[in-house]
């Protein structure tokens, strides 16, 4: 909702929803492939986040009739886990994924404060890494 006087969506709030796409474009097209452990794709796709200077959360997991699912998860338990179930969890190709994740941003019109941009959508795994079944949100819906 814009405040009085605003026409357009404030810049670092913009820079919040580019820094969790940015994430989404790290683990679904740069470091997931069939084969890889979802420790594998957290790990590499945090480096790349520490790299950028993005504070990001991921906590990804599987979808299907079970809860959450059966399969690999991309989060930071599995990046933790050490045990013989969690390191022959690999990502294959054709599964689904709910794709959920987070980016925090300091709003330089808010003082600094940081803004959570919150994602969840579903995808599949293809040779090139995840596809969303629909289109992302890249931008903000305004009320005036």
């Amino acid at each position: 909702v814009l405040k009085t006087g605003e026409k357009d969506v404030p810049a670092g709030i913009k820079q919040a929803m580019a820094n969790s796409n940015t994430l989404q474009d790290a683990l679904m097209k740069r470091h997931s492939r069939a084969g890889r452990t979802g420790g594998a794709v957290f790990n590499a796709t945090m480096a790349e986040m520490k790299e950028r200077g993005i504070e990001a959360m991921i906590y990804s997991h599987p979808i299907g009739a079970q809860g959450h699912g059966l399969g690999a998860s991309i989060d930071f338990r599995s990046a933790l886990r050490s045990d013989t179930t969690a390191q022959n969890s690999r990502l294959r190709s054709g599964s689904y994924i709910s794709i959920e994740l987070n980016t925090a941003t300091a709003i330089p019109e808010w003082g600094g404060k940081k803004l959570f941009v919150m994602f969840e959508d579903d995808a599949h795994l293809t040779e090139n890494g995840f596809v969303f079944f629909r289109p992302r949100q890249e931008q903000f819906y305004i009320i005036r």
